[in-house]
């Protein structure tokens, strides 16, 4: 049983990984999860959200949300400009709970150079 999900992929993927997870198929359950979390790490925010990054994420990064994007972002300072190091979950953060934070005055707008 192929075992590869795509984000694009199979809708039942959860329902896949519950069963699994609950008297499932170690080696299955293995197999998926890591298709879903390699090279990731678990990381909490400043803010005390919870999340899921790239293994690259240092402290000290910054989670941003850039309009249009589908997910937070992260990036890192660099001197005068900002570096994109990649996509992440951010409990809170997923569906337009960022721009509510905006309109009251929780979260800031910026224009940041990134290169």
């Amino acid at each position: 049983m192929s075992l590869f999900i795509s984000k694009s992929g199979n809708k039942n993927a959860m329902a896949l990984l519950q069963r699994l997870s609950d008297g499932g198929e170690l080696e299955e359950y293995a197999a998926l999860a890591g298709n879903y979390c390699f090279n990731r790490s678990f990381m909490i925010t400043s803010a005390g959200q919870m999340g899921i990054g790239l293994s690259d994420t240092r402290i000290g990064d910054t989670v941003s949300v850039i309009r249009g994007g589908g997910v937070p972002y992260i990036i890192r300072q660099q001197g005068a400009s900002w570096a994109f190091v990649g996509e992440s979950y951010i409990q809170g953060l997923m569906n337009s709970e960022a721009i509510q934070a905006y309109k009251e005055g929780v979260i800031r707008e910026e224009i940041l150079e990134i290169r």
